[in-house]
């Protein structure tokens, strides 16, 4: 996407279209922008529409340009608000208004529900359709990025690398549930092989550290790849004991429950030219793989 200077709306230069010079992200020969979805730039004009999941938002006006779906829970606002007029303390994922319980369908799917409690609950569906709670904490601080501590180990599930200062493991709040989602999913098919997760964002939403160019606003997540012996170490894509069919399943897994986009999941090709199924080259992935671009329908 490339960043204009109505990127956040802003009622004095509303009119400007215009790029801020010196910043650009995806080029425009990239068809993407926004919440991975693709671009309509001949229609509204270059870095005009921020396109949602239920709506979108006109950043010339600085309002959706269709009602909230949830308008009648909130009949005190504006209908057309953009996240109830508080972009910092408020999460509006999808543009379908305040959300604080997460559950990962068994389709893949992230369900969201408000509820009045103190607490944000992360869930996950099994193939029965029963839910088992996975996660509960304190709703995120709004003086701060409101990204979740993702858990250094659960059921399916584990980290590697030694902590950053700042904490290096907060995602998203729907990238969390995601993430549970594809654990489960991944261990009802490899009972007893734990996926192994490392560099997500820090606590602020910045990269944990130097080497994680692209570790920000809790969006991407690091990963490393199956062993054959499942043992809880890196393996590279060259290496005799890389289980090619188990990490397989693993992007598989990443892919249902919402990092199937283009260029969401980076991986290496081994010696031989040949690359997991569903991913794009990256170099320097050699021994684990990167999640991006996260884009949950």
């Amino acid at each position: 996407m490339q960043l204009t200077n109505n990127t956040f709306f802003n009622p004095k230069n509303h009119l400007y279209s215009k790029p801020i010079k010196g910043l650009h992200g995806y080029g425009l020969e990239y068809r993407f922008a926004f919440n991975g979805k693709e671009k309509d730039d001949e229609v509204v004009g270059a870095g005009n529409s921020i396109a949602y999941e239920l709506r979108k938002y006109d950043s010339r006006l600085g309002r959706f340009n269709s009602t909230d779906p949830r308008e009648r829970e909130y009949p005190w606002q504006s209908s057309y608000a953009y996240f109830a007029n508080s972009p910092i303390a408020t999460i509006d994922f999808k543009g379908g208004g305040k959300t604080d319980d997460y559950t990962a369908k068994k389709d893949g799917t992230i369900k969201f529900k408000k509820t009045d409690d103190k607490f944000d609950r992360y869930l996950v569906e099994d193939v029965k359709g029963k839910t088992t709670e996975v996660l509960k904490v304190d709703k995120p601080d709004s003086k701060k990025a409101e990204l979740v501590r993702f858990p250094d180990k659960g059921q399916g599930f584990t980290r590697y690398g030694d902590k950053d200062a700042g904490g290096d493991h907060y995602v998203k709040p729907e990238i969390a549930a995601a993430l549970f989602g594809a654990v489960a999913y991944f261990s009802k098919k490899n009972p007893g092989v734990d996926v192994q997760f490392g560099d997500m964002s820090n606590s602020s939403g910045q990269r944990p550290n130097s080497s994680h160019q692209t570790h920000g606003g809790g969006r991407n997540v690091d990963f490393r790849y199956v062993r054959t012996d499942v043992a809880m170490l890196p393996v590279h894509v060259n290496s005799p004991v890389f289980d090619v069919t188990r990490s397989q399943d693993l992007i598989n897994s990443f892919g249902k429950f919402g990092f199937g986009g283009d260029k969401s999941i980076g991986s290496y090709p081994n010696s031989k030219g040949s690359l997991l199924e569903g991913t794009f080259k990256l170099g320097g992935h050699g021994d684990h793989g990167h999640l991006q671009n996260f884009n949950r329908k």
